[in-house]
């Protein structure tokens, strides 16, 4: 690299990183050709040796070409980040320091550091106004507005993005806000569908006209999307096989790949078994060619998705110990905890409870070793719902006290507010209302000082039902008033009828059940599905607690009408499951009430579920009548507890 034989004391440091700069110039290739991150090596090269050169606005100029359509097409976030920051405020050209400002925000905004992201979007842009840089105010101004969300300040960035995109001509930014606008409205329900995809179908146009290859992928995918939810399946099959035509184009296989498994989807449901082969054979190719680990994770794991989804446990183990390995090969510790919390995640979901608790020690093992406490902290939480949803209830709060030391040390007053307030819960769910009463109360100290309103509402009520647990009913009514309250304040409708429910169903379970019925009966004015079903209940009981067996049928049939077909969903009988059964008894429809009950026990509820069950159950018996199938459900539902279930009643987290 030295030029005319000269020694190189001639040369100073600076010097030579500018003669390698050089070099590597020479050696790139034809932009026709980058299609991985080997084929802009020489770029790469080039941009570092011109940062210890000192030359930042070429490092940056030679950024730019690769950036976007390259780096972060691919993956490379956290390389642009690299690189980028060590250009901040080292930038002369005040253009390319607005540039170099604003992409660094989009890498940070695709790493999901949102505000980050907005931080240097705004300073961006202070920059491009100054300069009257429409073009580039008008890209960042949508960047902005996809960092803000999809709420009224994102939908008005993007809509003035949009129009100076119109205004100065930029068609290829037309096409990306006229399709992330689209988007937007579609989430606040201010577009309809056919609209939305004459968007869509208008931005491919455009996208097409300026060879834009990576919009063109990323709106005929969301066309494929769409037309899949409206099961337009010879659409939707022709919108991807244009997006992973796109995509080949440019070298992105990920989102290739991501295509692929959609339209194997797409296969399955037609019936189409050689579509489905086909589709998955180019996928299983594509991981292959892969080079960063993690799109090469990403697809294994949708893979995996795909083959838990068909059913075929096998396949689904073996992509998971694919993506695994590729993790553990780059020594990306955080890649394998993801990993394995996914892996938790399908095996809590299957109630596979031994083999969950294995991966769990695995993650906590691994968070040790690697000595990240946060993903400590994560394992333990993972290792005590396992632990929890086994019986294992002591061991259980044991890994949350862990996890809230940890958290407490790291100064996360939000996680130490999430684990206290799920200690609280599990200790009502195990019907230890002290320990419960306890956790809770130093989780409201905890949410109260964050102003996490929300949060108060949820802790007041679990606070209301462990007062309620002990059948201090007047302390149980005094923290859902509180819990009412903050809920008004905040306009939070769920909770006011989660709240206006438990007052009342606190005056029913003591015995007063005329209080009850306005607290009832204002719960349902919310028209909430969490409390509907549950008022209609209680008001149904009332009445017949006041022998008013005509008046009480309208509440059970509404009660019936919004609970059917619930056990087929779930897993769990409670809360829906029985208060079905039990509004059928009601009904005098024993038949189907201990079917109810029959199959629910078949999909093996808690005790937990069973527990509460029984109480609904109880109620009912309660009245005094006579109801064919009560005496007989109770004597199942009791069978299957296995042992007394005790004198305390309550709920969680708004249930009773």
């Amino acid at each position: 690299m030295l030029m005319n034989n000269s020694p190189i004391d001639s040369y100073s440091k600076a010097k030579l990183h500018e003669l390698a700069a050089n070099f590597y110039q020479e050696l790139r290739c034809s932009a026709t050709e980058w299609k991985s991150i080997s084929d802009v090596e020489p770029q790469l090269r080039q941009t570092r040796h011109l940062i210890a050169a000192g030359q930042y606005d070429q490092a940056c100029a030679v950024l730019n070409e690769i950036d976007r359509e390259c780096l972060a097409v691919w993956g490379y976030q956290a390389l642009i980040i690299e690189l980028r920051s060590q250009l901040v405020e080292r930038i002369d050209d005040r253009k390319l320091d607005a540039l170099n400002l604003g992409n660094l925000g989009v890498a940070y905004f695709e790493s999901n550091d949102v505000q980050k992201a907005i931080e240097l979007y705004e300073k961006a842009l202070v920059i491009f106004r100054r300069l009257g840089l429409r073009a580039e105010e008008g890209r960042f101004l949508g960047n902005r507005g996809l960092a803000r969300g999809y709420n009224d300040e994102g939908e008005q960035d993007l809509t003035q993005s949009l129009a100076i995109a119109r205004d100065i001509g930029d068609r290829k930014h037309e096409c990306r806000w006229l399709g992330n606008l689209t988007d937007c409205r579609l989430s606040l329900d201010r577009i309809d569908r056919r609209e939305a995809v004459r968007n869509y179908q208008t931005a491919v146009e455009i996208a097409r006209e300026v060879s834009d290859s990576r919009f063109e992928m990323i709106w005929l995918r969301t066309l494929g999307n769409m037309f899949s939810m409206e099961d337009r399946w010879a659409e939707a099959a022709e919108a991807l096989q244009g997006s992973i035509e796109a995509a080949g184009r440019i070298g992105a296989r990920r989102q290739q790949a991501a295509c692929l498994l959609q339209l194997t989807e797409i296969y399955r449901r037609q019936g189409d078994r050689q579509g489905q082969q086909a589709c998955i054979g180019r996928v299983e190719q594509i991981i292959g060619l892969l080079d960063h680990s993690t799109d090469k994770i990403d697809v294994l794991l949708r893979l995996a998705g795909l083959y838990g989804d068909a059913g075929d446990a096998e396949r689904q183990r073996e992509c998971c110990v694919q993506a695994l390995a590729a993790a553990r090969e780059r020594r990306d510790s955080q890649a394998q905890q993801y990993i394995l919390r996914l892996i938790a995640g399908w095996l809590q979901a299957a109630e596979r409870w031994q083999e969950c608790r294995t991966v769990c020690e695995q993650m906590l093992a691994l968070a040790k070793e690697s000595r990240d406490p946060l993903a400590e902290a994560e394992a333990a939480l993972a290792l005590a719902e396992t632990d929890f949803a086994i019986g294992n209830v002591e061991p259980a709060a044991r890994q949350l006290e862990n996890a809230l030391a940890i958290v407490r040390d790291l100064g996360n007053v939000a996680g130490e507010a999430m684990i206290l307030a799920r200690l609280g819960s599990m200790m009502l769910n195990v019907g230890n209302a002290d320990r419960a009463i306890r956790y809770c109360g130093d989780a409201l100290s905890v949410v109260r000082r964050l102003n996490d309103r929300s949060s108060i509402v949820v802790i007041l009520n679990r606070l209301g039902m462990a007062h309620y647990f002990l059948k201090d009913f007047t302390a149980a009514r005094d923290y859902y008033r509180q819990s009412l309250a903050v809920s008004q304040d905040i306009e939070d409708r769920e909770g006011q009828s989660v709240a206006l429910f438990n007052i009342g169903d606190a005056y029913h379970v003591e015995g007063d059940a005329e209080a009850a019925i306005p607290y009832y009966e204002e719960a349902m004015e919310f028209a909430q599905p969490s409390t509907d079903y549950k008022c209609a209940l209680g008001l149904g009981i009332v009445r017949l607690q006041q022998g008013r067996l005509q008046t009480a049928q309208p509440h059970f049939q509404k009660c019936a009408d919004l609970c059917q077909g619930e056990p087929e969903k779930s897993k769990a009988l409670h809360p829906r499951g029985s208060a079905l059964g039990l509004a059928l008894l009601a009904m005098n429809r024993p038949d189907e009430a201990l079917d109810v009950y029959r199959r629910g026990l078949r999909l093996h509820p808690s005790k937990e579920d069973l527990r509460y069950v029984i109480f609904d159950l109880e109620l009912l018996e309660s009245t005094r009548l006579s109801f064919e199938g009560l005496d007989e459900a109770l004597r199942l539902l009791r069978s299957a507890y296995g042992e007394p279930y005790g004198e305390q009643t309550g709920a969680t987290d708004g249930e009773r």
